[in-house]
């Protein structure tokens, strides 16, 4: 169906934006000329680590708290999305007890397994819109938090590291900002790191 794949499609994308961002600040920070020794092993860090890196060599050593419910979540749908793009076989057995109604399509509601945190299913075929909007509503919680609460960039400067390319001169990238756009005014989701001329 095509509800699950435009979902699947979102949520990998969403997960995808957390891994890009990472690299960026990592790209910004120039840890290749910073870190010349230690480079290579920091691209190979894990999403959360790479965001943990940046917060403990430039911003006094903080970090994020584990701890915290919206890093769990974060956390639960990066493991999510490895055990998705790096799937492997599995024998598996499931008592079907229940149907449910959602617009036009019939699902199976089964004692699924579910992520501990996000409570997204564990696979794909059961994810719809809702899951995949509730994943973009932490994806953006998330970097809320990180870019603005714990790095305090400017909106320009988030503008400049996100949202556009560096060449001789700085083109914007209003495809992706029109997204976003998308994503505040259909479903009211705060975006604290776009610039209100935008929206």
């Amino acid at each position: 169906h095509l509800e699950n794949t435009f979902s699947r499609a979102s949520i990998i994308n969403s997960v995808f934006t957390l891994e890009s961002v990472a690299n960026s600040l990592l790209e910004k920070y120039d840890i290749k000329t910073n870190f010349p020794k230690e480079a290579d092993k920091i691209e190979k860090y894990s999403t959360l680590d790479k965001y943990n890196f940046i917060l403990n060599n430039y911003y006094n050593g903080d970090s994020l708290n584990r701890g915290d419910k919206k890093i769990q979540i974060i956390a639960d749908l990066i493991s999510i999305r490895n055990k998705f793009v790096h799937a492997r076989s599995i024998k598996f057995k499931s008592n079907i007890f229940d149907y449910a109604f959602r617009e036009e399509v019939h699902y199976e509601q089964s004692n699924i397994s579910k992520s501990q945190f996000l409570k997204l299913p564990l696979s794909p075929r059961y994810w719809d819109k809702l899951y995949s909007k509730k994943v973009l509503e932490n994806t953006i919680e998330f970097l809320n938090l990180f870019l603005i609460d714990k790095c305090k960039f400017s909106l320009k400067e988030i503008e400049q590291m996100l949202f556009s390319t560096f060449d001789n001169e700085i083109i914007y990238d209003y495809m992706h900002i029109n997204f976003l756009k998308l994503a505040y005014k259909q479903f009211n989701i705060k975006i604290k790191f776009l610039n209100p001329e935008y929206v």
